[in-house]
Order: C-alpha cells, then sequence, then structure tokens
C-alpha cells in the first residue's frame, strides 16, 4: 500500500513540473516571436537570446529589469519606442508573453538558470522525503 502511494505521489508530482516546464517554454517560444516578428523589437534593441542587435533602444542585456518594468514600457512606450498597448499593436496577452520573455533572456538569465537548478534540488529532496515516508 506504501508503495503505491508512493508512487502515485511521485506521478503526480511529475506531472505537475512537466506541465509547468512545457508551458514556459511553450511562453517562451511565442515570445520570441513576438519580440523577433509581431512588435519588431529585435529592429531596436540588443539581445543575445533573440539573436537582436539593434542600436536604437538600449540594450537589453545590460538593463536590470523586471516583468512589471517591461509590461509599462511596452504597453505606455518610452521616447521613440511606441506605446504597443495603447495603440493596439499587441494584445495585453501579448504584451505579458513578451515581457516574460524579454525578462527570463535578458541580462539575469544566469540568475534565472541558477534558481531553476535551485528548485530542482529542492524537488529531489522533497520527492526524497516522500520517498522515505512512504517507505518507511
Amino acid at each position: 500500500m506504501k508503495i503505491i502511494k508512493f508512487l502515485l505521489i511521485i506521478s503526480f508530482v511529475l506531472i505537475i513540473n512537466i506541465k509547468n516546464l512545457l508551458a514556459d517554454e511553450a511562453k517562451m517560444l511565442k515570445g520570441l516571436e513576438i519580440f523577433n516578428e509581431t512588435a519588431g523589437c529585435a529592429g531596436c534593441h540588443t539581445m543575445k537570446a533573440a539573436g537582436a542587435e539593434g542600436n536604437v533602444g538600449p540594450n537589453l542585456d545590460t538593463v536590470d529589469l523586471t516583468e512589471e518594468l517591461v509590461m509599462d514600457m511596452v504597453t505606455y512606450g518610452l521616447g521613440v519606442m511606441p506605446a504597443y498597448g495603447e495603440e493596439g499593436i499587441l494584445t495585453k496577452e501579448e504584451i505579458d508573453i513578451v515581457s516574460f520573455y524579454v525578462v527570463n533572456s535578458s541580462n539575469n538569465w544566469l540568475e534565472i538558470n541558477l534558481q531553476q537548478q535551485i528548485k530542482v534540488n529542492q524537488q529531489r529532496k522533497n520527492l526524497l522525503l516522500i520517498k522515505s515516508w512512504a517507505l518507511g
């Protein structure tokens, strides 16, 4: 009985983690498409992850960004940058997606990868605790 409990718990945890990883990957791919094609951000900005080498706007690999800050800039514009939200160029959903993409692809990609590794290690510890509980 304990083994069945253990297997059910492990299966549930794995399904949730895989679902989240696939959702983030799909969001990142859509964000890249919006960045490079739909909004054309690559024409003005530099960002290594997108292969962008623009020199009009700031280099997104060298500025400190939050998702909220990017959403605000994309929605309302600044200087020569269009107000993609106010002008109806992008939908709210597209702004959310491209903001997620920019923040997770720009200067803090090392920090994010480290955070992901910490999360994976914590999940491994949790699985070991569950295993010892279920079998113990």
